[in-house]
């Protein structure tokens, strides 16, 4: 009866040891295939240019079983310059190498970059992953010569910088006080900058800095020689009726309806100032839309009528004998017959056509280099954005939309979004001796 009885207990026993055997190997296997993928690698930057201040960044991540090993060799002329070794404990799975360039045995010119990654994966499941750059070093900032080298400038007024650099560049501008004037390339590789003197900043505060950027980041800056010359604007007095704050109040509540502000005089000096900032800014950015060459022909022309208002008027508003505001006029007002034809001051393309708050109904057209003459307070467009117009071409018609409170135009010249001085665009003279020779050179 007893020995009946062991023979089932000691097949039992086997089944328990396979099965669990089983469970073991399961386990197993999925310790060791639980992880199929390699690490992944990335190389910042993956292309281009470094300086002398560059850093390299290597990441390396495995979300399964973590990394063991990194190794990074950074090598010119077939040889390697920089060795990086790293292991990894088991609980690692993100790793971040950053290699600084200043003061590593690197000279300029081409530079290749490897890198290998390896998890911590068993004997013949484990993983790696291999990464290859080139990038090249440039520790050298650009040479800038200047072409032209005497400019004289206004306060208020223009002018334009012809040079040359000795690389490609990123990035290259004139910087005056907190205004950028970005400088163009030519199809013959030199550069022009037309920049404006603010007509809020004296002689002594006018401090012209050429900043170019070349495509590694090295920075080269040179002061420009130059003579600026003060000038003294007129002094103005507005006086606004009740009827015109209450007609031009009417029009703006139309525009802005959610607006709470319902005091007549309240809502002009609101308008005047907030809406007068808004269009400045975006005359800012419509200025930065402009031809990389110039796409103007000699003197601008002056559209026929009065001069009702200058630039750089400094604008009193008195209401009912109190002053409430105060503006400067940043155009020249040209009044002539109600609703005259504005014919476009020198060819170029249109860059704006449309309602721009205080100016009304406003025509822009770019000249290039970030020339651009801005045409106000018409009744009627005639022309569209991206429209190519010649000199003399109708644009629009004079009209008191905006805050005009009179038929007429008002007329601008702006360089890359500062408003400047008119007149100088109008002067043959002008013309010949501060533009037409850097164009030549």
């Amino acid at each position: 009866m007893n020995t009946l009885h062991r023979k089932p207990a000691r097949k039992g026993g086997r089944i328990f040891i396979l099965l669990l055997l089983a469970a073991l190997l399961c386990v197993a296997g999925w310790y060791v295939l639980r992880d199929t993928t390699p690490p992944s690698l990335t190389i910042t930057p993956e292309q281009g240019f470094l300086n002398a201040d560059s850093q390299i960044v290597i990441t390396a991540l495995d979300e399964g079983v973590g990394l063991k090993r990194l190794n990074i060799r950074i090598s010119q002329d077939g040889r390697d310059r920089v060795s990086v070794d790293k292991t990894f404990g088991s609980t690692t799975h993100k790793h971040e190498e950053i290699i600084p360039l200043n003061g590593q045995p690197l000279s300029e010119g081409p530079i290749e970059i490897s890198v290998r990654a390896d998890d911590g994966g068993l004997f013949l499941f484990s993983h790696s992953r291999k990464a290859e750059v080139t990038l090249t070093l440039d520790t050298k900032a650009p040479r800038i010569e200047l072409h032209s080298t005497r400019h004289n400038i206004s306060q208020g007024g223009s002018g334009l910088v012809a040079f040359g650099v000795d690389e490609d560049l990123r990035e290259c501008a004139l910087h005056i006080g907190d205004h950028e004037f970005p400088a163009y390339r030519q199809e013959d590789g030199s550069y022009l900058c037309l920049f404006g003197m603010p007509w809020d900043m004296g002689p002594d505060d006018f401090n012209p800095i050429l900043r170019a950027v070349d495509l590694a980041g090295n920075i080269s800056e040179r002061n420009l020689p130059h003579h600026a010359n003060a000038r003294r604007f007129r002094s103005d007095r507005l006086n606004l009726p009740k009827s015109f704050l209450v007609r031009k109040g009417a029009l703006f509540q139309r525009m802005f309806p959610d607006d709470p502000e319902t005091d007549p005089l309240g809502r002009y000096i609101k308008i005047n100032n907030e809406l007068r900032r808004q269009n400045r800014a975006q005359l800012l950015e419509i200025g930065m839309n402009t031809s990389p060459e110039p796409l103007w022909e000699g003197v601008f022309t002056r559209s026929p009528g009065a001069t009702t208002a200058k630039f750089g008027d400094n604008r009193d508003y008195y209401f009912e004998g109190v002053a409430v505001d105060n503006q400067t006029h940043l155009g020249v007002d040209l009044a002539n017959h109600q609703n005259s034809p504005i014919e476009a001051a020198n060819n170029g393309t249109v860059v704006f056509a449309d309602f721009l708050g205080i100016y009304g109904k406003c025509v822009i057209v770019d000249h290039g280099l970030g020339l651009q003459s801005l045409y106000a307070h018409l009744s009627r467009m005639d022309v569209a954005k991206g429209d190519a117009v010649k000199k003399g071409q109708v644009v629009g018609l004079s009209g008191v939309t905006g805050l005009a409170g009179g038929d007429h135009l008002h007329f601008g010249i702006i360089v890359s979004g500062l408003p400047v001085q008119p007149r100088e665009w109008w002067d043959p003279s002008w013309i010949r001796n501060n533009i037409t020779p850097r164009l030549e050179k």
